[in-house]
């Protein structure tokens, strides 16, 4: 059974050298992994896109230079390390920005935006939370705006691998059970979202589901 708390508000040492540690562990395969998230994703220029929850601003920098001087990124983030990580990514874009929010409560941004992502958040957060940031997004996009949300996928640990399975329930927290049992075009339907689309990565384990809201 997995007991662990959430864990997605990253602080102290792994904060400050997140990116970093992700590249190690990873041998390399993360940031490939993230250029193809963002060739997926498919950003023109021009663009204006929210990033809830975005840490470093390691995928924000990527997004703004795909967006270009035209386009704009905000980045919402309450974590102070990873603020500051942002930060220094931001001094060399002047078409990103942060915002310090949490976004689970509301959000009131003052703009709409053509696009919002939402990457590695959501498994790690209650339900109710979920909720509160679909609604945000739904509150924020345009009226033909995407969400986009790069996570878990959806198949509940009956269809996990049995190694993949003993290392989700030994290191991930118990809220990311619940995230991969739901159905989340479902979910996402009931706050006007369709025209579902989505890419999986990793063997099927992580995917990329967008909706445009409507």
């Amino acid at each position: 059974m997995v007991t662990q708390k959430p864990r997605i508000e990253i602080t102290g040492f792994k904060a400050r050298h997140y990116d970093r540690l992700l590249d190690l562990v990873s041998a390399g395969y993360y940031r490939r992994f993230l250029r193809r998230v963002l060739d997926d994703l498919a950003i023109q220029p021009g663009e204006r896109i929210l990033d809830l929850g975005a840490g470093t601003g390691r995928l924000a920098a990527q997004m703004a230079r795909r967006t270009g001087p035209a386009g704009r990124v905000v980045g919402v983030e309450i974590g102070p390390e990873m603020q500051d990580c942002f930060r220094r990514r931001a001094a060399q874009l002047p078409n990103m920005a942060l915002v310090e929010r949490r976004i689970d409560e509301p959000l009131d941004l003052g703009e709409l935006y053509d696009r919002i992502l939402i990457s590695f958040v959501m498994h790690g957060l209650e339900h109710h939370q979920r909720i509160l940031v679909i609604q945000n997004a739904s509150e924020l996009l345009t009226a033909d705006g995407w969400l986009c949300i790069l996570d878990w996928n959806e198949r509940g640990l009956a269809g996990f691998n049995p190694l993949v399975r003993q290392l989700f329930q030994r290191f991930e927290c118990e809220q990311a059970q619940d995230f991969i049992a739901r159905d989340w075009r479902t979910i996402l339907a009931d706050y006007r979202f369709a025209d579902f689309r989505a890419w999986y990565y990793m063997r099927g384990y992580i995917r990329l589901l967008t909706g445009q809201r409507y």
